[in-house]
C-alpha cells in the first residue's frame, strides 16, 4: 500500500488570521472546558461522560453571558 501526502502552505490575511485565532481559542477553550468536566464527573461518580453528554452543555454555554463570544 503506497501512501501519498500533499504539503500546503497556507498564507492567510490579516483579517482571516485573525478568525482563525478566534476559532483556535474558542477549540482550546472548549476542549480544556470539557476534559475539566469530565475529571470532576469522574471523581464524583465514577463514571466517565460521553461525547454526546459533553455535547449537551453547548446549547446552554452558549447562551450565558461570559461565553456569548
Amino acid at each position: 500500500m503506497i501512501h501519498k501526502a500533499v504539503k500546503v502552505r497556507l498564507y492567510p490575511t490579516s483579517e482571516q488570521q485573525v478568525i482563525l485565532s478566534q476559532h483556535f481559542g474558542c477549540a482550546r477553550w472548549w476542549w480544556n472546558y470539557a476534559l475539566n468536566k469530565s475529571i470532576e464527573t469522574y471523581k464524583e461518580t465514577g463514571k466517565s461522560l460521553g461525547q454526546s453528554a459533553l455535547n449537551a452543555f453547548l446549547p446552554t454555554l452558549k447562551k450565558e453571558q461570559e461565553t456569548i463570544w
